[in-house]
């Protein structure tokens, strides 16, 4: 598989004198890559799988309490939409669409957004060890609001 946002070239690769075989997408650690480095079949991947896996809380849980139905659909659901989404991060609007279609939460893009803010909020606690004067500037010309803010 060659990576390309363009038409690739066709090269022929050999491996101890046999060709080897060109594929448009292939599966690696659970991640769709396709040659054309569009990532439709793996958001596709992932809502079928979100969708199945709630199929199955909807019909198993349905008489259950609703905190019991949001640890499942938390423990069960979520991992599969949050896989490695940091190297095929979403960002076109179809592919969120997509994912975020009858699950009726939290976006991937809020709960991204929390979990940045909790990271800045426990390098400004000491409660993670990561300096956070080499990645953020406090605002040091403050009139009437607090120190604690950042530029």
């Amino acid at each position: 598989m060659t990576l390309a946002s363009r038409k690739p070239t066709p090269n022929i690769y050999t491996f101890c004198g046999q060709q080897l075989k060109s594929f448009q997408s292939h599966c690696y650690l659970g991640v769709q890559i396709s040659n054309t480095l569009n990532w439709t079949a793996q958001c596709n991947s992932v809502a079928r799988k979100a969708q199945q896996t709630l199929g199955v809380i909807r019909r198993n849980l349905n008489k259950c309490p609703t905190h019991i139905k949001s640890i499942a659909y938390t423990t069960l659901v979520r991992p599969i939409l949050e896989y490695a989404s940091a190297s095929w991060d979403p960002h076109c609007l179809k592919h969120i669409k997509t994912l975020e279609r009858n699950l009726q939460w939290d976006t991937l893009q809020t709960r991204r957004k929390i979990k940045r803010l909790s990271i800045i909020y426990k390098m400004e606690h000491n409660l993670i060890d990561i300096p956070l004067d080499h990645y953020i500037q406090h605002n040091t010309r403050s009139s009437r609001k607090h120190d604690s803010q950042f530029l």
